[in-house]
């Protein structure tokens, strides 16, 4: 007796849902990387900055960080504009150091905005806020630089100022101001 040749078998169930399972997650793959790129991705990376000013007692320091970010060349929709978040407190050095026995001036956070070497914008963040009696004064800002002309803003500046009793913000002394640009890091940074 003779046999017949087996004929091949229908494809089990199992390997057409591995084959509909494999399509339809290429399908998904290739939508989601042809969608258009979330405001997020649009953006340069934000750029850090820290900055520490000590006071005369040398024992008080006053800090801000933060981060600035610039919108993307590629976001055809976006002004020019800077989103600058960050954080500001006081420190105090430990009970067992010795400190001078003077009160520290007023100070407070400086930020301008230039496009070219024009200034666009300045925002000041005073460090007078009330204390929470914990061991740091932490207060938060959240601001925009808009530049009124629809230049680019093309650099940010950082400095921490102290103002002398009883003078106005004007007559304020500056430390050397930290430059922060779009998509970097800042090229100079002051601890």
């Amino acid at each position: 007796m003779q046999r017949l040749p087996r004929l091949p078998r229908p494809p089990r169930l199992r390997t057409l849902l591995r084959t509909t399972l494999a399509l339809l997650g290429g399908l998904l793959l290739a939508s989601a990387l042809a969608a258009p790129a979330s405001a997020d991705e649009l953006r340069y990376a934000p750029t850090p900055f820290e900055l520490q000013d000590t006071g005369e007692d040398l024992c008080t320091h006053f800090n801000t960080a933060g981060l600035a970010a610039w919108p993307s060349i590629a976001d055809p929709g976006a002004g020019p504009t800077v989103d600058i978040v960050g954080e500001g407190w006081i420190s105090h050095a430990p009970p067992e150091t010795v400190c001078l026995s003077i009160v520290p001036h007023p100070r407070h956070i400086e930020f301008a905005g230039y496009a070219g070497d024009e200034p666009v914008g300045f925002h000041t963040e005073p460090f007078d806020r009330p204390d929470d009696g914990g061991p740091f004064g932490r207060f938060f800002y959240d601001f925009t630089f808009d530049s009124p002309d629809g230049a680019p803003i093309d650099y940010v500046t950082v400095a921490m100022c102290y103002t002398p009793f009883g003078g106005p913000v004007e007559e304020a002394e500056c430390d050397e101001p930290v430059v922060l640009e779009p998509n970097g890091t800042s090229p100079q940074e002051q601890l």
